[in-house]
């Protein structure tokens, strides 16, 4: 029996970091002895076009069509075309050393002789920041590739974006196959490109390629690598899933897709594919097929078993993807906007699905949101060590909708008793659980950054939204992160159904005064968008959300057109002025200038507000359980002795009470396999004569000490 699969991700996604479908899908799949190949064209087409010959190519083609009078030469295109010897000189060092391969190379970089200049360098004109480091030559280099592509999208390759070709077509209101099809019978230098990455494939044995399509911007290359594995062999059975197919095919009624792909799979792929390759290897009949729609006598048939889904615990399998051509780029200085584009981090997961699943604005129909299951800590930690023997990396991504706390808790102190040295970030959602030590605990673990919906500075807004959490509640949450020296990165929504423009002026302020504070560190608003699968599309009337129209005749079925609550006009103003405040904000700009003066709005919000809510201290929570990061303390001659953040920290203290403290610190040790005890049952084995009450000893420097050192409450 054949059990060969091939696994493409198609350009283009992030150039960074693998896309981790493709070694999801193959974990699960290796472990049910099927043999998997895994190609990431995404990386293997750019690495093509930005390289000698790539660029060498791309400038004849330019200046074919320039003779052929299709292009005008523009000033900026001349500019290009006497710097062609440059560019093509310097692209493959640059890429080296993007790569992480050629560090040497920042000196040159750095000396401003060296890299050609175009428009994006005019960004630095009047910037008064440092040039002589790594991280500036990497944001030079960045600019760069940013000019290279601005060429290729002006001229010869207008689909071509960094991370996405075509994406307008497969984005259209509108869409219809016809404009696929007439992508698909296009030909560029990047489609002839990759149509010989793909006839150098290894597919002779494999009668199955699954080909993951996560985004818009890779839908038409998808098809498009269809097509060149059906021209190449006509006998190969190909089938499209992932992220833009489960939110905008899940009911396709376009029958020519399937002269494309053969199978469309919802959801979770693993069975699915694991149940396709057993029909195609005569084991069982369609009717086993799992979420999986395919054409019959020119009839579009769905094979549902809905329920079904693949139940084993999987580490994803990252072999044969190039992992160290994978490059940095830094476009913006800002630095938790740089973690999505730093090589490289591994993709995992902590838990299938969001364990709050009631945004209303949501997908929360859909089985990516919907179906909650947490992994384990402890075999997440397993999993981390087997893909350092892998793959020689310690840097990781959590790509959850929203990394559980309890998993988190289990998850970090397995990191701190294992002593693993990684670094990891993750999306969070702003709830009361992290108003808690708990991010100091993450830190300790390795955590680096955190990525969260804060969705609105409006309390209003946020009940509307079902968010279960409040402004107050985000602002404390960011201050735990931060006094953690976690990067903390939010988005936000504006034009949300009945929102009020000075409602929008409130988030803007909250957010200019949590930036004042140092409590968050970059923050995106999103234009809000209704989809089908959310409450919000359920219960219109709830919402007072008007004007829906819904074509579906569409390919596409996911985006639905509403009516702003807020004229258009005035929204596209508010839209404007969000994006120059927010681009000032996140490169710590401008940040005494009110949202009222941004938006030319009134705003309620105190000049005071955030500041008053870090200043209103809560009391402790007797409840919340004692755990030291520190190290052994020890007592002699009368002094305690315990290792402080920035150095030994001793107290003379009588002998009972340094035994309590030895204790209490021994016990609650993260490394310790013992139960941890309440702050409460800590307290009440305190020996007495020393403090009038427990308020006495919380309120000491000694306690607070203690604190600074890796005392936590969880």
């Amino acid at each position: 029996m054949q059990k060969n699969i091939v696994l493409i991700t198609p350009p283009f996604v992030q150039l960074s970091s693998p896309y981790p479908a493709t070694a999801f899908l193959k974990g699960a799949l290796a472990q049910e002895n099927f043999c998997v190949k895994q190609y990431d064209f995404s990386i293997l087409l750019a690495l093509k076009l930005f390289s000698k010959d790539g660029l060498s190519e791309l400038f004849d083609e330019i200046e074919t069509q320039l003779n052929k009078g299709n292009l005008e030469l523009s000033e900026p295109l001349a500019a290009f075309i006497t710097k062609k010897e440059q560019y093509i000189y310097t692209i493959e060092p640059v890429i080296s050393f993007l790569q992480g391969k050629y560090p040497q190379l920042a000196q040159k970089i750095l000396s401003r002789n060296y890299l050609p200049e175009g428009m994006r360098f005019d960004e630095l004109k009047n910037s008064k920041r440092k040039t002589d480091n790594t991280e500036t030559a990497i944001h030079l280099a960045s600019l760069y590739i940013d000019d290279l592509t601005d060429l290729c999208s002006h001229t010869v390759l207008p689909n071509f974006g960094l991370s996405c070709y075509a994406a307008s077509i497969a984005e259209s209101n509108d869409l219809k196959f016809s404009d696929i099809e007439a992508f698909l019978k296009e030909d560029d230098l990047l489609t002839n490109w990759l149509a010989v990455l793909i006839k150098e494939l290894d597919i002779k044995n494999c009668n199955l390629v699954g080909i993951s399509v996560p985004f818009p911007g890779n839908f038409c290359m998808a098809l498009k690598t269809a097509k060149i594995l059906k021209n190449i062999n006509p006998q190969i059975k190909i089938a499209i899933g992932g992220g833009f197919v489960n939110t905008g095919l899940r009911n396709v009624k376009e029958k020519k897709l399937f002269d494309y792909a053969d199978f469309v799979i919802l959801d979770d792929g693993e069975l699915p594919l694991i149940k396709l390759a057993e029909f195609l290897n005569g084991e069982s009949d369609k009717t086993s097929l799992v979420r999986t729609f395919y054409r019959d006598n020119n009839e579009i048939i769905y094979s549902g078993n809905d329920s079904q889904n693949y139940e084993k615990q999987f580490v994803p399998d990252y072999g044969e993807l190039p992992l160290d051509s994978y490059f940095t780029l830094r476009e913006s200085t800002n630095p938790m906007h740089s973690l999505w584009s730093q090589r490289i981090y591994l993709k995992l997961r902590m838990a299938h699905g969001c364990y709050h699943h009631g945004c209303t604005f949501c997908d929360t129909t859909l089985d990516y949101i919907a179906t909650y299951k947490a992994e384990d800590g402890v075999f997440l930690v397993d999993a981390i060590e087997k893909l350092i023997l892998q793959t020689g990396l310690h840097s990781f991504h959590f790509v959850d909708e929203a990394m559980p706390p309890a998993v988190l808790k289990t998850f970090c102190q397995e990191i701190i008793r294992r002593r693993l040295d990684i670094i990891w970030w993750g999306n969070i959602r702003f709830d009361k659980a992290f108003d808690s030590d708990l991010p100091q605990l993450m830190a300790r673990a390795g955590c680096i950054a955190v990525t969260g919906g804060m969705e609105s500075g409006c309390n209003r807004i946020l009940s509307l939204m079902n968010k279960m959490t409040t402004v107050e509640n985000i602002v404390r949450v960011s201050q735990k992160f931060a006094k953690a020296n976690i990067l903390v990165h939010g988005y936000l929504i504006y034009g949300f159904p009945g929102e009020k423009p000075e409602e929008i002026a409130e988030t803007l302020e909250v957010v200019r005064q949590m930036f004042q504070e140092k409590i968050l560190h970059s923050v995106f608003f999103h234009k809000f968008s209704l989809t089908i699968h959310s409450e919000i599309f359920r219960n219109p009337q709830k919402y007072s959300v008007t004007g829906i129209m819904r074509d579906l005749s569409k390919l596409t079925d996911y985006d639905i057109y509403c009516k702003d609550s807020i004229p258009t006009a005035k929204l596209n103003k508010i839209s404007e002025a969000l994006n120059v405040a927010v681009y000032n904000f996140n490169l710590r700009n401008s940040l005494e200038i009110p949202a009222s003066q941004w938006l030319r709005l009134q705003c309620k919000i105190k000049p005071q507000f955030v500041k008053t809510i870090l200043n209103n201290k809560k009391k402790y929570d007797l409840n919340k359980k004692c755990c030291w990061l520190g190290t052994k303390p020890f007592f002699k001659d009368g002094i305690l002795y315990f290792a402080g953040k920035t150095g030994d920290i001793s107290y003379e203290l009588p002998q009972p009470l340094a035994d309590w403290v030895c204790r209490l610190l021994e016990e609650s040790s993260v490394n310790g396999k013992k139960m941890y005890h309440s702050l409460k049952c800590w307290l009440d084995s305190l020996p007495g004569g020393f403090f009038e009450n427990n308020e006495d000893l919380l309120d000491n420097e000694l306690w607070a000490d203690l604190l600074e050192a890796g005392l936590i409450l969880l």
